[in-house]
C-alpha cells in the first residue's frame, strides 16, 4: 500500500470526518504500516477506545462513519476476549 494515496483518498473524500473518525483513521493506518502492511489485522475495542479517549460508543460511531466511507472494513472478533479485525481499503 502507499501511505501517500490513502492519505491522498482520505482529503479527497471531501467529508467533513470528526475529530474522532480523524484520529481512528490515521491509528489504522498507523497500525497496519507498523505491521507491514497485512491485508487484515486485529486490534481491541478497548485499545482504540484508549487511543480515541473517548467512550464505546463514540469509537463505534466514528468505525461505522469510515466503514460507510469506504476507507476501511471491519469484522466483529466474535466476543469480548477476541480483538477485531480491519483492513484499510486502497
Amino acid at each position: 500500500m502507499n501511505y501517500q494515496k490513502l492519505l491522498e483518498r482520505f482529503w479527497d473524500l471531501n467529508r467533513d470526518f470528526s475529530d474522532k473518525e480523524t484520529i481512528l483513521y490515521f491509528y489504522l493506518l498507523h497500525r497496519c504500516n507498523s505491521l507491514g502492511w497485512p491485508e487484515t489485522f486485529s486490534l481491541s475495542n478497548d485499545e482504540l477506545i484508549e487511543r480515541l479517549k473517548c467512550r464505546p460508543h463514540t469509537m463505534m460511531e466514528a468505525r461505522k462513519a469510515l466503514i460507510d466511507s469506504g476507507l476501511i472494513t471491519y469484522q466483529s472478533g466474535n466476543g469480548r476476549r477476541n480483538n477485531s479485525f480491519y483492513s484499510i481499503v486502497a
